[in-house]
């Protein structure tokens, strides 16, 4: 069994269309494959800070050492946090010199998938882990900021870095960005609010995991 345990993007694992509550009050859901189990809003820069609480939530629904703990974080990075960088100022990672736009926007990137490599690589040494990449965006979701095109810009050189990470550590790394989204506008039918994964990409979703040899 592949157990997702994360932020709202575990719910597309439960196989249920309507966004689960969040841990322990919401049902699970349980299929031949996934489990999802939504634990609210969690972003891949802050994971390790909460590392404890998704390994105590592992350990209470029963990952054992056959299954898989899925990690689904970084759209939350992608689509609030570091788009804000476009509009101000910041210092680049380990200078002392200011960067604007887009620099200050990479610069934060490698900081963010440095900062989830960490709590992966935690996870790691105490399960089977896979990473589950960010998605595309949607126009105009609630507390976005910057354009669709801008926060797919960011998306994918964050799962680019994040898959980087995962392959130098055999992390195995699984994403449906580049079927969702072309020329940096995510495709109709894809997104149920603007934010999450529709349910009936589940099909293709399975087809990725079984390429990946991940069931």
């Amino acid at each position: 069994m592949i157990y997702c345990i994360g932020d709202s993007h575990a719910s597309f694992f439960t196989g249920k269309e309507a966004m689960t509550k969040a841990w322990p009050k919401g049902n699970s859901g349980n299929g031949p494959y996934f489990r999802g189990i939504r634990i609210g809003p969690m972003s891949a820069h802050n994971l390790l800070v909460n590392a404890h609480k998704v390994s105590d939530i592992a350990e209470a629904v029963g990952v054992g050492k056959e299954d898989y703990l899925m990690l689904p974080h970084g759209s939350a990075d992608c689509r609030v946090e570091i788009p804000k960088l476009l509009k101000i100022d910041c210092f680049a990672e380990g200078s002392d010199n200011f960067v604007f736009g887009w620099d200050a926007i990479k610069s934060a990137i490698k900081l963010s998938t440095n900062k989830y490599m960490e709590a992966i690589s935690f996870f790691a040494e105490r399960y089977r882990v896979i990473v589950w990449g960010v998605i595309g965006a949607g126009v105009s979701p609630m507390w976005s900021n910057g354009t669709q095109k801008e926060r797919n810009a960011i998306a994918e050189m964050f799962n680019f870095c994040v898959q980087e990470l995962c392959d130098k550590n055999g992390i195995p790394f699984v994403c449906v960005f580049d079927e969702m989204v072309k020329d940096g506008i995510t495709k109709d039918g894809w997104l149920i609010d603007d934010v999450h994964l529709n349910l009936n990409k589940m099909p293709l979703v399975i087809e990725k995991f079984r390429e990946a040899g991940l069931i």
